[in-house]
């Protein structure tokens, strides 16, 4: 992991995704996300050889890249963690974290991850109503951003950075997403928005790391990704559709990779928002046939 810094006491550990790190009182520190679990000796030996000491945790989604390590961190080092409250009953419950997860469909990884390293105490609880927390005397301003997950959050340092979590993709990774993941998708794109419209210049992306600068572009390129997307996922309803068929029209239309049943199942649940929008906006229609679901573009 590569540590950079931002600007005064704010820097960020980049390794498969970023982590956000407030530096204080000499070699303590706050840690925004964690990584995956897999990166946990990656991540010890970078703080050690950067003469970091975590002092608390901070996670902005429970997603298994930003929350893999919060448990052997916290139990490691004796500290607290505080997530937004959605977020942390995700963590706290194997019964959630396997529905959330699709216990059936997960990958080997996945597996390990969520059944060793993600089920985990929270000490500290963000509520929707919460603007800024206290963490080791440290104020940090949060930003609720629901939609890419329940209660995602944005997290801002004394220094004016803010660790936007995965609410904005880069430009990197725009060019070769097939498939933005959201939760909830007019949710999500209202975030995207809100965002946009915050007072800062230094930022940190989960899925790249540090940008700086008027993120207005950036937010709108996102946006419309996802427009068109559910553009372009509305079109292939040209006949009434089951689920399934939706699904593997969407797989081909988009070029996603069939190959093994964790493979498809994590496909479905990044399709399953769109098609919800699709007909909670009323682009789309359900209607029963033989006793199954079929979905057609709505008539206008």
């Amino acid at each position: 992991m590569k540590l950079t810094h931002i600007t005064g006491s704010t820097f960020c550990l980049t390794g498969k995704t970023a982590i956000g790190v407030y530096r204080f009182d000499g070699n303590k520190c706050i840690l925004i996300d964690n990584g995956y679990s897999k990166e946990y000796d990656e991540l010890i030996s970078a703080l050690r050889d950067s003469h970091l000491e975590p002092a608390a945790l901070i996670v902005s989604h429970a997603h298994l890249d930003h929350h893999g390590n919060s448990k052997r961190l916290r139990k490691h080092f004796g500290i607290p963690l505080a997530m937004p409250l959605a977020e942390a009953a995700l963590a706290s419950s194997k019964a959630a974290l396997d529905r959330y997860t699709n216990y059936f469909g997960r990958s080997r990884e996945e597996q390990i991850s969520i059944d060793r390293f993600q089920i985990c105490q929270v000490d500290r609880l963000i509520l929707p109503e919460e603007t800024e927390i206290s963490l080791c005397g440290i104020s940090l301003r949060i930003y609720h951003l629901p939609g890419h997950s329940f209660d995602h959050i944005a997290v801002v340092t004394p220094d004016d950075v803010c660790f936007g979590g995965d609410i904005l993709l880069t430009e990197r990774v725009l060019r070769h997403v097939k498939l933005p993941y959201c939760d909830h998708v007019r949710l999500d794109l209202a975030s995207k928005e809100k965002i946009a419209s915050l007072p800062y210049r230094h930022w940190i992306f989960s899925h790249t790391g540090p940008v700086e600068g008027d993120i207005q572009e950036l937010s709108e390129k996102n946006r419309a990704l996802i427009l068109r997307r559910l553009d372009e996922l509305c079109e292939l309803l040209t006949t009434p559709m089951t689920r399934d068929q939706f699904y593997q029209a969407s797989r081909v239309f988009l070029d996603m990779h069939i190959g093994a049943a964790d493979q498809l199942i994590r496909q479905e649940r990044h399709l399953y928002p769109y098609l919800e929008d699709l007909v909670t906006t009323g682009r789309a229609a359900m209607e029963v046939r033989d006793k199954m679901i079929y979905y057609r573009k709505a008539q206008f």
